[in-house]
């Protein structure tokens, strides 16, 4: 604790030769009145305009502690350390008078701030890393089948498949020209392909053949799935799906071919509405 401050009290000398009354000889013994501190001390001004000088603590407005600052040549407002605020001495009440249903962030300056939103908006994170309410994202989508049925070899090597009908998109336009679907850096997708092949060249047996999504239009990079057609089959459904992230801007579509080379035979992807279709929806 440190020590107490002393007030020693004075009082001046009288003029020579006073004369008054006991009420005159009282107030010139309080003119002559002198306060000394035994140490530096002061109290604080509350309110009226700012000191120019040091005078001690300034409660400006009654509401907000000022001190002095040597290095500004001016009066700012006092650092409080907020250790030991949180849970230990802030109230909950305290923490109740904000805006019903807003959320509270830090903003660019790093100070606390209020935002909120209407119903039907969610909080967003924007390119400057600052949340926001906004609408929510429409979501990016697409579903394409073929126009008409699809021949190909079964000679080991594998082709794009022509899905070249959109059925329904959003954010996203397919490109029906060269059968391919656009995808942004960053992003990751849900990707799904669908068939139903037929032999169209005579009974061949035991021929397995490949259905794979092909993302930047790689086989290196592609997720697929195999299925043996038989003799006894008229038509044999194959499909496929998986998720990928890309890590740079492309393009994504469907091949299909045989794992064996028996070159001649041919077969086609029939045109047959649903069961034949290549879709994908973007999660992120």
């Amino acid at each position: 604790m440190p020590a107490p401050v002393e007030f020693n009290i004075s009082v001046g000398a009288l003029p020579p030769g006073f004369q008054g009354d006991p009420q005159a000889l009282a107030q010139a013994i309080a003119d002559r009145l002198m306060i000394s501190p035994s140490e530096p001390w002061s109290s604080f001004i509350n309110g009226g305009a700012e000191p120019a000088s040091n005078v001690g603590p300034f409660l400006a407005a009654g509401l907000e502690w000022k001190v002095w600052s040597d290095s500004l040549g001016r009066y700012t407002f006092q650092t409080v350390d907020g250790a030991g605020l949180v849970t230990a001495s802030v109230k909950r009440d305290a923490m109740e008078d904000g805006t019903p249903n807003s959320v509270l962030i830090y903003d660019g300056a790093g100070r606390p701030t209020m935002i909120s939103g209407i119903p039907g908006e969610q909080l967003s994170v924007g390119p400057d890393l600052l949340p926001f309410f906004g609408p929510p994202a429409t979501g990016v989508f697409f579903t394409m089948q073929l126009s008409t049925g699809f021949d190909y070899v079964a000679d080991g090597t594998a082709r794009p498949i022509p899905f070249n009908t959109v059925l329904f998109s959003q954010g996203v336009v397919p490109d029906t020209t060269l059968n391919r679907i656009p995808v942004t850096a960053g992003s990751v997708w849900v990707f799904g392909a669908s068939v139903q092949i037929e032999n169209i060249n005579g009974a061949v047996i035991g021929v397995q053949h490949g259905l794979n999504i092909r993302p930047y239009l790689l086989d290196a990079t592609s997720f697929g799935s195999l299925f043996t057609h038989s003799a006894a089959m008229s038509r044999s459904g194959l499909q496929t799906q998986g998720i990928y992230y890309f890590q740079n801007a492309g393009y994504v579509d469907v091949a299909i071919g045989s794992v064996d080379n028996v070159g001649g035979t041919d077969f086609s992807i029939s045109n047959n509405g649903i069961n034949t279709r290549f879709y994908g929806f973007r999660l992120l």
